[in-house]
């Protein structure tokens, strides 16, 4: 169990190490930032969750899930918009399931970001891959006050997962 913790560490010190390197570094990277509708949320996304979620938003193995295809339906979910402002503030702890799949990778929060790049990441996320087409028309965009609003709740990440919206 150590073991299997320590592993656990090491791989969790490493995707934060990666997480954290620079945006705008290559040219793909350059291209997607501004081909987004929220190029600051891209910018961000590709520091703080590319790392994890992967540029494509596809996620990575059994651990952490895709965005791609996921994050416009969530969003649009009852409590979608809380929770998913939950979800990048405080973290997430556990296994949730996904489109039949399960995944148990550990999601760090955000809160050291301001209210405003909270918002973008979302927006971005919830915008990218294709996501945009499957929004509503009146769909409106994460704002600023609804993060500061979330930022008041203090949750862990278990706790987030416990507020996860059903899918159906």
């Amino acid at each position: 169990m150590a073991a299997t913790r320590i592993g656990l560490l090491m791989v969790c010190a490493m995707i934060l190490a990666a997480c954290e390197g620079p945006a705008g570094d290559s040219e793909a990277t350059e291209a997607r930032v501004q081909a987004s509708p929220y190029p600051h949320g891209a910018a961000l996304y590709e520091r703080q969750c590319r790392a994890c979620h992967q540029s494509d938003g596809s996620g990575l193995g059994n651990h952490f899930p895709p965005l791609a295809g996921h994050a416009p339906d969530l969003v649009q979910a009852e409590g979608g918009r809380a929770y998913f402002i939950d979800l990048v503030l405080y973290g997430l702890g556990g296994q949730i399931e996904i489109q039949g799949r399960t995944y148990s990778g550990v999601m760090p929060g955000f809160r050291r970001l301001s209210d405003k790049d909270v918002a973008a990441i979302i927006n971005h996320s919830v915008t990218a891959w294709g996501g945009e087409d499957s929004l509503p028309e009146d769909f409106k965009p994460i704002q600023p006050e609804e993060v500061a609003e979330r930022r008041e709740e203090r949750l862990n990440p278990n706790q987030v997962r416990e507020r996860r919206p059903t899918m159906e």
